[in-house]
Formats: structure tokens, C-alpha cells, sequence
């Protein structure tokens, strides 16, 4: 049996936001650095609107400094970073329909992106799973 490990809210806290890049050393502004980031990060939403920047362009910057934004965009559109779906709203139809239906509308952007893959969040609705893999 493995020992219980307890935190204190305040390490739990500071855990939290390290493991989100936040504190602690910056990793380097560049390819490798946005990549290192995405490793501890796990996703990051893709998202053009905007009213400073993207998001996508925000949460980078707020991690690694002034980068060179053409670095994400390689990595986005040259090396084709997988896909990683789903996020259902509450109001979300639950059907089998409607998981069928997004299942369908990932894949067919995995393949316009020519995406390296498709993988699936684990929050993903229990109705879903069986069709989303």
C-alpha cells in the first residue's frame, strides 16, 4: 500500500501554478520552449478571435516572453500538431447523434489540417464514447 502524501493548500497552490509555466524558470522563446510548454500544459486552445490577441498567442506569451510568432505557426500548420477534442457545452444534446455528428466534423478538420492525429479529452460525455476514439 503506498503512503498518502498531503499538501498544504499553499503547496498545492504553488505546485498548480508551476506545472502551468507560471513561475519558476521560463523556458526558452522558440520552437522547443512553445513545445516544452504544450508538454506541461497538455492543451492548448486554438482559438482566432480576439481582442488583445488570440488566445492561443496569450497563454504562450504569458509562459515563454516575447517569442517569434511564426514559431506556433510552424508548429501549427508545417508540423501539424494533433487535434485534441472534446469540450461539450452543459446544453450539449447528449444523443448518439450528436456525438456521431462531432466525431464527423473532427475528423473531417484533422484531415483538412492534415493534422498528425485526433485524440480526445477525457471529459468527453459518457453517451459519446463509444463512438469518439
Amino acid at each position: 500500500m503506498k503512503a498518502e502524501r498531503v499538501l498544504s493548500s499553499t503547496t498545492a497552490r504553488r505546485l498548480a501554478v508551476m506545472r502551468q509555466c507560471l513561475a519558476g524558470p521560463r523556458p526558452s522563446a522558440d520552437s522547443g520552449g512553445i513545445m516544452d510548454v504544450m508538454r506541461d500544459l497538455r492543451y492548448l486552445q486554438v482559438d482566432p478571435m480576439r481582442v488583445v490577441a488570440p488566445s492561443h498567442v496569450l497563454v504562450l506569451w504569458s509562459r515563454l516572453g516575447r517569442y517569434d510568432l511564426s514559431d506556433i505557426d510552424k508548429l501549427l500548420w508545417e508540423e501539424r500538431l494533433i487535434i485534441n477534442a472534446v469540450y461539450a457545452e452543459p446544453n450539449t444534446p447528449r444523443s448518439k447523434g450528436t456525438g456521431q455528428a462531432v466525431a464527423d466534423a473532427i475528423e473531417e478538420l484533422g484531415v483538412f489540417l492534415s493534422a498528425k492525429g485526433v485524440c480526445y479529452t477525457p471529459h468527453v460525455p459518457l453517451e459519446w464514447k463509444s463512438i469518439l476514439h
